[in-house]
């Protein structure tokens, strides 16, 4: 068979019996190679459970055991022929697929479900999870832990910095005051959790550029004080000159005024140093601080005013260090304090968080005293380990991946079985550092396991993956372009597209830019609301209009290889970020404009629950019901879809109320409905739980039909989600509806919609395309972007550090921000990378706002298509722009315009049209003691019938434990019967069915049948009757099985006990009967015997077959429960 070099490059990645470790393209088809790859270990005799496939999220888990049962269980039913050729595809010897080889592969797919435990395709915290349960002695950790979610951690550093500021030693959370600004503690101590590896390292003076014992003072008496004098005579001067001469010298007089040598040399700083932005240098000392006037060159006061500046210059970085010193020695300090007392609490509750598992497994594999032994037991279950999206691994992660590898290189385990590490990854595409991934990381792995490996003389295959089966050519000389520049450092990249005639295009729309805001501004427009020439909104408007166009044109374009009518669900538009806070953002006005259009969107690809309409809607009136006197949620309340008054009606209610406004409308009274709706919410508060109370606003009072009749079916999710709150906080907390809402609020809920399938345009953030494809791709957010600033801890030589803010950065801060700044520089150029790599076909890029900054999206871009030589061209309604397209892709027809926009293609099945068939109900189990007839004779009891035929129930049950329990022991367990089972009869009866019990089995002619070795009780019985048609199910009290016969024994208690078994009722004759006909069946040798015990006065009276039977052919009608009476 032959093979293209995009799919050999594909064979000998996943070939099983290498080490590799693969730099995979965006669109090259990894997937794919790691499926092959553990289909391969599966068909060269490899265990299943030996196998350990680490990804990087649950959703690529799924989808990876998802294509490997697929072709497994493709192989399973394929023909001979076509099996050989399926696995020859893979790369498998011809020479080897002998019959046996074939018939092994259909075997695999039951092999792999069998697997207990299942395949070991995880996410890195999944298995670290497993580790942890299964060792949780040498981790230290509760073996029942369970995960901290986010909500929860939050409310436990809460409660924590709490119980530290209220213990009489507070000196920690004091000094940490001094130096919080705008930031709240929890913001700080959330990071604090997520870098604490960082403050295992204590700071030292040495870091900081500072000897031991230097300080502020003595520094400040060594260089500033000794010019005092001169500082004095100094002012003086200044005092005669200019005006700025004059304004230098106030400013210094405040230095003498002053008691804090900080505060003296930031003075001193002001007046001798030059600005940030000065020439020769920010914050560098003034050659003169005089005017040239006052003071020339020939002036003796030149030079000295010179040194002063010098020396100013110079104790200003030591005052900027030592600060910074100080301030992370608090940070330090603090930390330590907190995490302490943080890590105590969780486990008080056995909580883990998902850096725990991580650390925790890292420490157990590395530095416990157990890490040999437990790593000897993992040793002998994993001899295959493959690591997907290695590029946004943590080092945290990687420590693990490490202990896993370093077994297969050492020891006797290293040479005496095929053991082998896979890793495949693209650092072009690490953009979540956030998490901490490190694309430098990658590198670094990457030699470090070749090392290893050559020392047990293997090699570390480096393979390349350049095919892209997604992009057009076109696309990719795009790609290829932009990240050819010598300045740019990362990602390098080179593509081959594999489909190299695929048509591709790329549009560049001119950029809108931001205009001038209008000089007077309407006092009534709401300060959160965009300005009307608010470039944004123009450009969300344009591409609503462009996307209506292309749709109702009926472009065609290739997908898969299919030409076809470009579909609403074949639109991605990708921004950087939400920016759901701004009054400005281009997300919410990119999805209202599509909305307005009309057109058929999905909406936001990650919602914040508390943010949505419709939760908050329903929270209002739930807020409303915890608190009558809230008017503002019971206004919110009335205005929304579900208790829709309007505003002019709301106005009239609330407008000269005397009292509430929960008063107001019950006075008046007109508004029945909503009445109705609040009185019964309030009413049911006292007794429902927070799920109850939302369901039932959702179904009796119709609010989910409201909602989504207003707002549209997105609203779903957010509903769903809300009512999957309530049920969690009841399983945390008692379910009260004042800590449901208090709990809910204390944190932000973020769901992930499923956006990868479905007929709508995608509109969602690069880091949620992550993954994802589609023909058509429109980058909108491509002007210039602020990188964000949120992080308040930096690290400097593993150590953590308080980041600098504003001016006041030591060197070590300054150096490690500007580290922090180019890495988010690095890290937007792999998110552009990613964003362009989404497109298969037709790629558009527009902007809007500012792009001064070379560096943004846009610029790059159209630079790149300049040097392409991309072409003028004047988009319709949009303006003149470049346009890159294929020769061929004018071969792509458009239809005729319609009139009407078809936004669904129909997809359903023929049988989803049609009207199901009516299938009529099949035949149910019949009971025996159910089967239609006369049987209740008059209750010893005189109860009525359901009560007779409960204490049967119960002394059934008697009569089935006792003979089973030594008689000296039957007055304590039928106490315990009777208590434990709460029957709720008298003691009368209950002493009644106790003695009735005991006669029976105290009667020696009945001792054959409540004693007898061979004798079994409460025996359940089925078969198929003909004479019913049907199967029954039934069980005997007593059967006793003789050497030739066998007795079946029916409890009946009667008070009127018939003469002879012809005056038995019908309907348990018929019971009997049944009994006979399946026990001929079961025992076609023996003789069988049917009687009925009448537990009243102890006779057995059998039964003739002949009566039984007659009984059971007049039975008509039948009732098909089961009892097993």
């Amino acid at each position: 068979m032959k093979f293209n070099d995009a799919t050999l490059a594909q064979i000998y990645a996943a070939n099983p019996i290498k080490n590799t470790w693969v730099s995979a393209n965006a669109g090259s088809g990894k997937t794919r190679v790691l499926t092959d790859r553990v289909a391969r270990l599966l068909l060269n005799n490899t265990d299943p459970q030996k196998i350990l496939c680490l990804t990087y999220t649950k959703a690529a888990a799924a989808e990876m055991q998802n294509r490997l049962f697929d072709s497994l269980g493709k192989w399973a039913m394929l023909p001979d022929e076509e099996l050989r050729t399926e696995l020859k595809s893979l790369g498998e010897n011809e020479n080897t697929l002998s019959p046996d080889k074939i018939k092994q592969a259909r075997t695999l797919f039951a092999a792999a479900l069998e697997t207990p435990g299942g395949l070991k395709i995880q996410t890195i915290h999944s298995f670290c999870d497993a580790l942890l349960r299964r060792f949780p002695l040498e981790a230290g950790v509760s073996p029942q832990f369970n995960m901290l979610e986010e909500r929860q951690a939050k409310q436990l550093r809460i409660e924590v910095v709490e119980r530290m500021a209220q213990q009489s030693e507070t000196s920690e959370i004091d000094m940490l005051a001094k130096h919080l600004t705008r930031l709240n503690t929890d913001d700080l101590t959330n990071e604090i959790v997520k870098k604490r590896t960082g403050f295992d390292i204590a700071p030292t003076p040495k870091d900081f550029g500072i000897s031991q014992d230097i300080s502020l003072d003595k520094i400040f008496n060594e260089r500033i004080n000794p010019h005092n004098d001169i500082i004095n005579s100094l002012i003086e001067l200044l005092k005669t000159g200019s005006k700025n001469d004059m304004k230098a010298a106030d400013k210094l007089r405040e230095y003498f005024l002053d008691n804090t040598n900080n505060t003296k040399l930031k003075i001193l700083e002001k007046v001798f140093l030059n600005g940030k932005t000065a020439k020769a240098g920010p914050y560098s000392a003034k050659e003169n601080v005089a005017t040239l006037k006052l003071i020339p060159k020939t002036h003796s006061f030149f030079d000295i005013q010179s040194k002063i500046s010098k020396d100013v210059e110079a104790t200003r970085k030591c005052r900027l260090a030592i600060n910074a010193y100080n301030k992370t020695l608090v940070l330090h300090s603090f930390a330590q304090s907190f995490l302490k007392a943080y890590d105590k609490r969780k486990a008080f509750n056995a909580y883990l968080d998902y850096d725990d598992l991580i650390n925790l497994s890292s420490k157990l594999l590395t530095s416990s005293s157990m890490a040999q032994w437990v790593l000897y037991r993992l040793d002998g279950g994993l001899d295959h380990i493959l690591v997907d999206e290695a590029q946004d691994t943590s080092p945290a992660q990687w420590a693990v991946i490490d202990c896993l590898a370093r077994e297969f290189t050492y020891g006797i385990s290293a040479n005496d079985r095929p053991r082998s590490l896979f890793i495949v990854g693209d650092e072009k595409q690490s953009i979540y550092s956030f998490q901490g991934a490190d694309p430098d990381i990658f590198s670094e792995k990457k030699s470090e396991f070749r090392d290893l490996f050559q020392h047990i003389n293997q090699d570390m295959e480096s393979r390349e993956l350049l095919y892209s089966f997604r992009s057009a050519p076109k696309i990719l000389s795009l790609v290829d372009q932009i990240f050819t520049d010598e300045n740019i450092k990362n990602p390098k990249s080179k593509h081959k597209a594999f489909h190299d005639s695929k048509p591709g295009r790329v549009d560049l729309w001119p950029f809108i830019e931001k205009q001038n805001q209008p000089d007077k501004e309407v006092w009534y427009r709401p300060v959160d609301m965009p300005a009307p020439n608010d470039p944004k909104q123009e450009l969300a408007r344009l591409i609503a209009k462009s996307i209506k166009g292309i749709l109702q044109s009926k472009q065609t374009i290739n997908v898969d290889n299919e030409l076809r009518p470009v579909n609403p669900g074949d639109i991605l538009i990708l921004v950087q970020g939400r920016e759901t806070q701004s009054s400005s953002s281009l997300f919410k006005e990119i999805l209202k404009e599509l909305k307005s259009s009309n057109l058929p969107v999905a909406g936001a690809d990650r919602l914040n629950v508390g943010d949505e309409l419709a939760v908050r809607d329903i929270l209002s009136l739930l807020q409303f019901a915890n608190m009558a006197n809230d008017d503002l949620s019971l206004a919110e309340a009335m205005r929304s879809p579900l208790l829709g008054l309007t505003e002019n009606e709301l106005f009239k209610t609330a407008h000269k109320r005397q009292g509430t406004l929960w008063q107001s409308l019950r006075d008046q009274n007109h508004h029945t409905n909503a009445l109705a709706i609040l009185t019964d919410i309030r009413n049911q508060v006292g007794y429902l739980r927070p799920y109850e109370l939302i369901e039932r606003i959702l179904t009796k009072h119709r609010g989910r039909e409201k909602l989504l009749a207003r707002l549209g079916s997105e609203v779903e999710d957010g509903i769903d989600e809300l009512l999957a709150q309530s049920l969690q906080y009841e399983a945390l907390e008692p379910p009260t509806l004042s800590g449901f809402l208090q709990w809910f609020v204390s944190g932000e809920v973020e769901i992930k919609r499923d956006m990868g399938k479905g007929n709508q345009i995608r509109v969602m953030t690069v880091h949620g395309s992550k993954g994802l494809e589609s023909p058509i791709v429109i980058l909108p957010d491509t002007g210039d972007k602020s990188l964000p600033q949120n992080a308040q801890i930096t690290l400097s030589n593993n150590s953590s550090v308080w980041r600098s803010t504003g001016d006041e950065g030591s060197e070590i801060q300054n150096n490690a921000e500007k580290v922090i700044k180019e890495k988010q520089t690095q890290e937007k150029m792999r998110l552009l990378y990613v964003a362009l790599t989404r497109a298969e076909s037709w790629l558009i890029i527009c902007g809007a706002g500012t792009r001064k900054n070379e560096r943004s999206w846009y610029n790059l871009i159209k630079g790149a298509l300049v040097s392409l030589n991309a072409s003028k061209n004047d988009f319709k309604d949009i303006g003149e722009g470049l346009l890159f397209k294929d020769n061929n892709w004018e071969s792509l027809s458009v239809k005729e315009k319609s009139g009407e926009l078809n936004t669904k293609k129909n997809t359903y099945p023929k049988w989803l049209m049609k009207n199901a068939k009516k299938i009529d109900r099949p035949k149910q189990t019949l009971a025996p003691s159910n089967l239609v007839g006369e049987k209740t004779l008059q209750n010893t009891f005189n109860s009525s019938n359901s009560d007779a035929k409960e204490l049967g129930k119960i002394l059934h049950k008697i009569l089935e434990f006792l003979p089973n329990i030594p008689k000296n022991q039957w007055e304590v367990f039928l106490n315990g019967f009777f208590e434990s089972n709460n029957f709720g009869v008298s003691d009368e009866i209950k002493d009644s069915l106790i003695l009735e019990a005991i006669s029976l089995l105290e009667n020696p002619t009945l001792t054959y049948i409540f004693f007898t070795p061979n004798g079994l009780s409460e025996v359940g019985i089925t078969s198929h009757i003909p004479q019913l048609n049907n199967n029954i199910l039934g069980y005997i009290d007593r059967l006793i099985i003789d050497k030739d016969t066998i007795t079946a024994i029916d409890f009946k208690s009667n008070v009127s006990i018939p003469i002879s078994d012809e005056e038995i009722p019908k309907g348990i004759l018929a019971q009997q009967a049944v009994y006979l006909l399946a026990l001929q069946k079961i025992y076609p040798a023996y003789e069988i015997i049917i009687a009925i015990l009448w537990t009243k006065t102890g006779e057995v009276m059998k039964i003739s077959h002949n009566t039984a039977i007659n009984s059971l052919d007049a039975i008509q009608h039948l009732d098909d429960s089961i009892d097993g009476s």
